[in-house]
Formats: C-alpha cells, structure tokens, sequence
C-alpha cells in the first residue's frame, strides 16, 4: 500500500472512532437530563396545585386563644366542644373590598383536607367570633362534604400542622351554590382577586397519637347552628 494510501485510511478511521464517541457523549447526557426535567416539571405541577399569593406589610391575622406557630386549642378539635375559633386581621391594603377565609392541612401523604371554607364577607368585617355563624357564605368542608366548620380529627400519630389563610380580595368571587364551593373552587374563583394573604399556622396533637392534647377541653356552648343563612354583620367596621 502507499504511503499517501495509508495515511488517508488511519484518518477516516480516527474520525469515525471521534463520531461514535461524539453520539455516544450525546447520548447518555440526554439520557442524564430526562429525569431531572421530569422531575422538575412534576415539582412545578405540585406547587401550582396550592397557589401562594402575596404577602403585605401589615396585614396579619391572629386569634386571641392562639399564636401563629403555636397550638390549636382542643375546645376547636372533634376532641373538644367541636366549635369555630376567633379570628381577627388587621392591615389590608388599600383597594380591598372582601375577604375569604380557609383553614385546611396538607397532610405527608400529599393531598390536602380543609375544615372551614368561607366566602362573601365584608370589607367592613375584621373579625370572626368564637362559636358563632360567620357574615360570609360558607363553602363545603372535606370531610364530610357540609357548608359547615367541621373540626380537626386526625388519626395518624404525632402533631398535625393546620394553617388558617385570609385572602384580601379585589372583588367577590362568582360562586352562587355554596353547596359546590369546595376549597380547590373557591382557589379558582379567586385567581385574579387575591390583593394579599394572611397566613397563620398552628399545630394539634391528639390524646393517645404520640403526643399530649394541645391543651385542655374547652367548656362552653355546644357547637353553633350550621348553614349557610346569615346573620347580620360581625366585627368592627374599619374607619
């Protein structure tokens, strides 16, 4: 063979072995990347079924028998008087003309429960008295399917995280049958209204679950009539 021959034969060899290299490089970086794509898009599907809404300086809710990180009182709990519990906020920012209420849990298995759905309430509302019925429409709870408050009554072992949200809205969401307003629909009714969240988180533990009661049974009035019929207005009107 010639010189010149074997030249451009080790040549066109090298090259195919650097195309093959190439493709198999190709190949498995494309294989790598897969799953983390999957897996981000899986995270970002999960975190847009509870969307966050923004916060604003000042506008806080509270309760005169609990703390934000604190403890939900057992008076509230299927263990208890089974009533609703206080709220109060403060602070909503200008433009608002209504509000929502929720508390639900998102337990570990990756669904979410919700106890107390509440719509409709008032601009001049800043509050929600112990035991008694809401100025609001009230929406279905998960555990039963009511236009009710129904209490927290878990079974696993351990402390359970509640969290109690109130959305300032710019407008009243269009939800005329209470009796279909679940919290993933009053969610959807509010994409475009919500000015700012509130949030207060509280944790329960029950008797007997891994840990001592949250704290001791409540006395008191059994729990309130339920409906979803409306009394007249409740809480101070804001200036």
């Amino acid at each position: 063979m010639r010189p010149t021959a074997r030249i451009s034969s080790l040549v066109a060899a090298c090259l195919v072995v650097v195309s093959a290299c190439s493709s198999g490089a190709a190949s498995t970086s494309g294989g790598a990347s897969g799953p983390s794509t999957a897996t981000t898009r899986t995270a970002a599907a999960a975190a847009s079924s509870y969307p966050r809404y923004p916060t604003y300086p000042g506008f806080t809710v509270s309760s005169p028998v609990m703390t934000d990180g604190g403890t939900l009182p057992m008076r509230f709990t299927c263990d208890g008087a089974a009533v609703t519990p206080p709220l109060a906020w403060t602070g909503a920012p200008a433009g608002t003309v209504g509000y929502a209420v929720v508390m639900h849990t998102l337990p570990p298995d990756g669904g979410a429960h919700w106890y107390w759905v509440l719509y409709e309430i008032a601009p001049t509302v800043d509050r929600l008295d112990e035991a008694a019925m809401p100025p609001a429409a009230i929406g279905t709870n998960s555990v039963n399917g009511k236009t009710a408050y129904t209490p927290p009554c878990s079974k696993g072992p351990g402390a359970k995280a509640y969290t109690f949200t109130v959305y300032a809205l710019s407008g009243q969401p269009d939800l005329p049958d209470p009796t279909k307003v679940s919290r993933p629909v009053l969610l959807a009714a509010l994409d475009g209204l919500v000015l700012a969240q509130a949030t207060m988180d509280v944790t329960y533990s029950r008797v007997g679950s891994g840990g001592p009661a949250s704290s001791p049974p409540g006395g008191g009035a059994p729990p309130p009539g339920r409906g979803t019929s409306r009394p007249p207005a409740q809480g101070s009107p804001r200036p």
